[in-house]
């Protein structure tokens, strides 16, 4: 390197010269990677996709019993079974649980499950064929089972003048059989009592 090359890098160093061109550099650069990152991220709904992924146990077709109790568990009556399936919607971002018997002279329910990714919440919307009431439960998954109740959304069944319903709704996330508890509770969820057992008897697709 000639002294003339040297003498210019050294009073480029004494100016500051070099260096706000290497700042300039970054932030150009900064920017450029920052994009890219952005660009890469196509899929705006990976985690709530994966929060649902972890429902998929539910997955598949059941025969359903359900049982009722109107004395807080203390007796029990049986309903006549149904038949029900759970799938997939919308590329995962959800699941789906119908009726698959109609015919069945009882109230049926189509119930879809999905999650909230800006409230990391699960969120179960529940419309049934009797009423017609679109029923929103919201909660977390706590040992083992997905847990909520329908109390911040405010749709319970009002019971009298005075008193709403409210209703919590345990799926146990699991294949195979399982049983769905819901508990009711008419002082907004200070105290639950028993309501209704739900089993699902797993059928051969």
């Amino acid at each position: 390197m000639n002294s003339t090359f040297k003498g210019a890098i050294y009073k480029l160093k004494r100016s500051g010269v070099l260096l706000s061109m290497i700042v300039l550099i970054s932030l150009l650069i900064i920017p450029l990677e920052s994009s890219t990152a952005v660009a890469q991220q196509t899929d705006p709904g990976v985690r709530a996709r994966a929060a649902v992924e972890k429902l998929t146990p539910l997955l598949g077709s059941y025969q359903l019993i359900s049982d009722y109790s109107s004395d807080g568990g203390k007796s029990w009556t049986k309903a006549e079974p149904t038949t029900v399936n759970f799938r997939r919607i919308l590329k995962g971002m959800g699941i789906r649980e119908v009726s698959t018997s109609p015919e069945v002279p009882v109230f049926h329910l189509d119930t879809t499950f999905s999650y909230d990714q800006y409230r990391s919440v699960y969120r179960v919307m529940v419309l049934d064929d009797t009423w017609g009431v679109m029923d929103i439960y919201e909660g977390t998954i706590k040992g083992g089972a997905l847990i909520v109740t329908n109390i911040r959304a405010q749709t319970g069944f009002p019971i009298s003048a005075d008193v709403t319903r409210y209703f919590r709704l345990t799926f146990p996330i699991t294949s195979g059989k399982r049983v769905m508890t819901i508990d009711a509770s008419d002082d907004g969820g200070k105290n639950w009592m028993p309501n209704f057992k739900v089993t699902y008897n797993p059928l051969d697709d």
